[in-house]
């Protein structure tokens, strides 16, 4: 399934990122993740290649991104967090055990 500019809009995809020519390709999964089909979905910015995952999540640098569904092709926003390297090795070994 496609995903609908309603749903950019509620998951609070910021405007410039609605902009990018992924959009065409993305789609849903049955489980509610966003994926273009390959592991860590990229865009390339004015010659200089991000992770999708990254960009969209606003994670700083020295923070990492934390996949509540994971699914590392996922790039929708609510299944995204940042989190220090403790911080996801807690929540991992938690969710895990």
């Amino acid at each position: 399934m496609s995903i609908s500019k309603d749903q950019l809009v509620s998951e609070h995809v910021p405007d410039n990122f609605q902009k990018l020519d992924i959009w065409e390709r993305a789609y849903e999964t049955p489980d509610g993740c966003w994926e273009l089909g390959y592991t860590y979905p990229q865009v390339n910015i004015k010659g200089k290649t991000y992770r999708l995952s990254r960009l969209i999540s606003g994670a700083p640098k020295g923070l990492l991104v934390y996949f509540t569904c994971d699914n590392r092709r996922c790039f929708r926003p609510s299944h995204l967090f940042t989190r220090t390297h403790e911080e996801k090795h807690k929540l991992r070994m938690e969710r895990f055990s």
